[in-house]
């Protein structure tokens, strides 16, 4: 039906249709990616935080945004880390990411500059205010586990250079992309960062209306990744964040270069350390 309606149709009804689908897609994007973390797993509580901070309008045309926005966004980030950090929350799935290129290129596109070297000087700047905001979220937050997708460049994340996807501390970790063969999608961006895979090619995902979708990207492999981390977190709550990052990747299938994501390895994995970690040790059991 699809094929046939294409075949049949102007291209300026196909045009309008691909910007409504590209709204859409932008529109349900969280929800898809929150029901791979949630559907079906009783233990997950969500906490959802929207900072979007550029979109198209009703003809799929860019919105453009200058420093004052990149601004707001900054304070937004900083209130949603306090207020994560208030509320317990122990996993953050951040399935996005930015570069000074596309920054540059939406300068471009919106009209908002006309000038490339002026675009791209920015641009530049604003990427690094983006950046500086998601270090200082990463690093007032020890107790979270910022699971993050590693983006679809096809690049080493040195070349795609996008935030939060270069980011290396303790308690953030990046996701690639696998597709059925299990072995990495050609979309994925990959490097040595990427220290762990999970499946990004048609997952299904919830839909508004109570309806499912098949939908691929690194923005779905990061949520099975968040997922097993939860579950980790529900048989073993004491667990630090650095124990379920070394979990996830100690326990993640060796292939090749890369290791993929096992959650029931994950979780028993969890549930020795959690054990072990209630159990006194000899010493207090003689003073008993």
């Amino acid at each position: 039906m699809a094929t046939a309606h294409l075949r049949s149709t102007d291209a300026a009804t196909i045009a309008k249709d691909a910007a409504v689908d590209l709204e859409l897609g932008w529109r349900n994007h969280g929800t898809a990616v929150a029901s791979v973390i949630a559907d079906g797993a009783p233990h997950v509580r969500l906490y959802n935080v929207a900072a979007l901070y550029w979109a198209v309008d009703e003809n799929g045309q860019p919105i453009g945004y200058d420093e004052t926005v990149v601004e707001r966004w900054v304070q937004v980030t900083r209130a949603a880390g306090a207020r994560m950090r208030g509320a317990g929350v122990r996993i953050a799935n951040l399935s996005w990411g930015e570069s000074a290129d596309e920054i540059t290129r939406q300068l471009l596109d919106s009209g908002l500059e006309t000038d490339a070297a002026r675009a791209r000087q920015r641009g530049a700047a604003m990427f690094r205010t983006v950046q500086t905001a998601l270090l200082d979220l990463f690093r007032q937050s020890p107790d979270i586990l910022f699971v993050i997708a590693a983006g679809n460049s096809n690049q080493p994340e040195d070349i795609a250079a996008s935030v939060a996807q270069t980011t290396e501390l303790p308690n953030v970790l990046n996701v690639g992309a696998t597709g059925a063969s299990g072995r990495p999608t050609d979309f994925t961006t990959f490097g040595p960062n990427v220290r762990i895979y999970a499946k990004g090619e048609t997952v299904r995902v919830r839909w508004p209306g109570d309806m499912v979708a098949l939908w691929g990207g690194t923005s779905f492999s990061a949520p099975h990744v968040a997922r097993a981390a939860a579950a980790m977190l529900a048989v073993a709550p004491t667990l630090t964040t650095v124990e379920v990052r070394e979990g996830l990747i100690a326990t993640a299938t060796p292939d090749g270069d890369i290791r993929m994501l096992h959650t029931a390895a994950a979780v028993d994995w969890a549930k020795a350390r959690g054990s072990a970690a209630a159990r006194p040790s000899p010493r207090k059991q003689r003073e008993h």
